[in-house]
């Protein structure tokens, strides 16, 4: 006697036996849906010049969360540095008078103020890894189009904000030492008379501490992102980025490299004309003041001040764009690394279709 149809679909052939037996139940059949909606971002390994460009897309998805918080971060430095040297500069008000005083002096003292302006700047690219660590939250949030506030920002990186504080800290000292270290021989020859081989010997020693700062920047790049993202502790992130940064070398290098110095050449072409009009209202002002006499002193020192204020300004918005380009680049460029490192791409579609 034949099964009825219903019944033999049901079964399988049991071979030992040479009878049908009730078959196993099946995987549950998966509905379609429709692709998870593209971010912002794209979730799969980036080529060369869309890691370049996820800078930018990061600053015109959450402008307030990049920008806003790098302005804040830089006024805040720029103040830091500003209260230092006028203290400084207070505290040694009688020894600035002998140094200038005398014209040897003074030629040796603005060659020391200008290596220590350079080693200053170039320090305060440490400030970087304090805003990689927002731009990791802005990326993964723009991997999903989600929204990402000031406020969310800010409340995302709760527990790891003094760690990157600390890294940031870090970081900077290690630059610094790095150029006392190098620029030591060049001090002890000094000190022995020696003027000429004391220049050689800071050039070399600045060209050495170039290419170091060059190097180890590279590879604790991504110790911000790791800090923020996978919420590793201070030791874990240095050996994580020290690692990441290993594999793919050389691409990373000249996406960061090639990106500070595209933002670099655009900051400057959007400031320079801003800062020549300023320019010409000092002059403007100046010419003002002195064809009018006493009046118009009070004038010019109203001018001045406006004048200094503004490009102050200027130059705190614009260095708050170009940091706020180069943490979003750096954090692209993390999560581009996961991805062909480590297959992060996949974790991300995977999330994205959980939330579907």
């Amino acid at each position: 006697m034949a099964e009825p149809p219903s019944a033999a679909w049901a079964a399988r052939m049991d071979w030992r036996s040479g009878t049908l037996v009730a078959a196993a139940p099946g995987a549950p059949r998966v509905e379609w849906r429709p692709p998870p909606r593209p971010g912002v971002l794209s979730r799969r390994p980036l080529r060369f010049f869309e890691g370049l460009d996820g800078g930018f897309r990061l600053i015109r998805f959450a402008p307030a969360l990049t920008v806003g918080l790098s302005a804040i971060v830089f006024t805040l430095w720029t103040l830091l540095i500003g209260v230092v040297i006028s203290g400084l500069a207070w505290a040694g008000t009688g020894f600035l008078s002998e140094v200038f005083s005398d014209p040897d002096a003074a030629a040796g003292f603005s060659i020391v103020a200008q290596f220590g302006a350079f080693a200053l700047s170039i320090s305060s690219l440490s400030l970087v890894h304090l805003l990689t660590g927002v731009g990791a939250v802005a990326a993964r949030a723009a991997f999903d189009s989600r929204r990402m506030t000031l406020r969310a920002g800010w409340l995302a990186l709760r527990g790891v904000r003094l760690r990157l504080v600390l890294v940031t800290g870090l970081l900077g000292l290690a630059h610094l030492l790095a150029l006392a270290v190098l620029l030591l021989p060049a001090l002890v020859v000094a000190g022995l008379g020696q003027s000429t081989a004391s220049l050689v010997l800071t050039g070399l020693g600045l060209l050495g501490w170039c290419a170091f700062t060059l190097y180890f920047a590279l590879r604790t790049a991504f110790v911000g992102c790791t800090v923020a993202h996978e919420r590793r502790t201070i030791r874990q992130a240095f050996v994580r980025s020290w690692r990441l940064t290993g594999s793919g070398f050389w691409r990373t290098l000249g996406q960061l490299l090639l990106g500070w110095y595209l933002s670099n050449q655009l900051v400057s072409i959007i400031i320079t004309p801003l800062v020549v009009i300023a320019y010409v209202l000092t002059i403007l002002a100046v010419i003002i003041g002195i064809s009018s006499g006493t009046g118009g002193t009070v004038m010019l020192l109203s001018a001045l001040a406006v004048v200094a204020v503004v490009v102050g300004a200027l130059t705190i918005a614009a260095t708050a764009v170009l940091f706020a380009y180069l943490a979003g680049l750096v954090s692209v460029v993390f999560f581009d690394r996961l991805m062909r490192a480590e297959g992060y791409d996949l974790v991300l579609l995977r999330q994205a279709e959980a939330e579907a």
